[in-house]
């Protein structure tokens, strides 16, 4: 008997409760040719493929508390609706999705077991978005980034800049916005990329370090690992391990490929940086840099890399604002993007200042109700470079119609 056929059996027969969903995914309302659907989404990986189920039949998925069985919500289902269901029924629904990985169940912990252990065990950080964001083919990809570095003229950006703040958001709708960020890099000399990026996949500790190499379809990014022991010994205390959020995370990999077709002719090193949430910032109305662990992480990365010698520019992937249903607002996002520009500009106009404070407490002061994603990283690469001015380089906004959500973003760089 297989594992499948033993779920369907076991609870179809009442004898265990059918598993919950898992709490780590996202759960998407999606209306495609008049449809209402729900999309189940793994951003960990451990599920293959997302997941798309009838809006109709999703108030039964969350029936699965892991307490009921398949006859338990059978019954629920028949006292709520009038409609007679078998527990067979409910059990091969519920199986379904246990197949393809949304359950809290052993198929579930055994499909993560394995994945986590192939990564933490292997040296090299596989592309994670390569054939879906960007192409897996190098040629393909080359031609793609010479498109994307055409939409800026050179000459219509300062180059040589000490750091830029570039998008991270999805390329296949905003890769653009890179292209002006680039640029102003396209006359540096560095050898050395301090890439501080949003972390969406682990929250252990306000920052997340890596000693992995980074493979695209490019080639080898070399993570500078004396760097990063450097760091490590230079901190006062000891950074929480959590380097599986490196595996998923698009943030850092995107600049990778920028860096690796502007700088084709050269070698250079990177210093991969994730960092988590402000929100305990933002909840105790305190900026970042009065927090010790964030200042002594700040002052240490900045002494590590002055020690170095090395010629180098920080680079902070971050989106600004995530509005809309998908994100949890009760409103459609294009009814408010006219109002939401005037709101990024005000923090935009704080970012190209280098007002660190203005610009954490401008979000802080409405809780962050946008979800702007970029404050950790940007905030933090301001700290570290202390730069004199900076130049805001373009604005957009990316609406996605069919979930009635919106993303914002920009491109800025900083100079001495």
């Amino acid at each position: 008997m297989s594992s499948t056929e033993a779920h369907i059996q076991s609870f179809a027969g009442g004898s265990e409760p059918v598993p919950p969903l898992r709490n780590d995914i996202d759960i998407v309302p999606f209306t495609e040719h008049g449809e209402e659907l729900v999309v189940l989404y793994d951003r960990r990986g451990y599920a293959a493929e997302p997941m798309m189920l009838y809006a109709s039949v999703w108030p039964i998925a969350e029936l699965a508390d892991g307490e009921k069985t398949a006859q338990d919500i059978a019954g629920v289902v028949a006292a709520s609706s009038g409609e007679v269901v078998t527990a067979a029924q409910i059990a091969e629904f519920f199986a379904s999705i246990d197949r393809a990985g949304y359950l809290e169940s052993d198929t579930y912990r055994i499909a993560r077991a394995h994945r986590d252990n192939e990564f933490l065990n292997s040296t090299v950080r596989e592309a994670a978005c390569a054939g879906t964001s960007y192409a897996e083919d190098a040629e393909e990809l080359q031609r793609f980034l010479d498109g994307i570095m055409q939409s800026a003229a050179p000459h219509e950006v300062e180059g040589n800049a000490v750091a830029v703040v570039v998008p991270h958001i999805d390329l296949r709708v905003g890769a653009e916005c890179y292209a002006p960020a680039y640029r102003a890099l396209q006359n540096t000399d560095a050898d050395l990329f301090v890439v501080i990026g949003t972390s969406h996949y682990g929250w252990q500790d306000l920052f997340i370090l890596t000693e992995k190499d980074f493979r695209t379809p490019l080639g080898l990014v070399k993570t500078d690992t004396d760097l990063v022991r450097a760091l490590r010994a230079a901190l006062p205390f000891e950074l929480q391990p959590d380097e599986l959020a490196h595996r998923d995370e698009h943030s850092i990999e995107f600049q990778l490929l920028f860096l690796q077709h502007l700088l084709a002719d050269r070698p250079f090193t990177v210093l991969p940086v994730l960092v988590t949430s402000f929100q305990p910032f933002i909840d105790h109305d305190i900026l970042p840099a009065e927090a010790d662990r964030f200042r002594e992480f700040i002052a240490a990365l900045r002494s590590i890399v002055e020690a170095s010698g090395r010629k180098a520019v920080f680079i902070a992937s971050a989106d600004m604002a995530h509005v809309g249903r998908k994100f949890g607002d009760d409103f459609p996002a294009e009814a408010i993007l006219p109002a939401l520009a005037a709101e990024d500009a005000d923090i935009l106009r704080h970012m190209a200042s280098v007002d660190t404070a203005g610009f954490f407490n401008g979000i802080a002061a409405v809780s962050d109700h946008r979800r702007i994603c970029g404050l950790p990283p940007v905030y933090s690469m301001l700290e570290a470079v202390k730069p004199l001015r900076g130049s805001v380089l373009d604005y957009r906004q990316w609406s996605e119609r069919e979930t009635e959500s919106a993303v914002t973003f920009a491109s800025l760089a900083f100079y001495r």
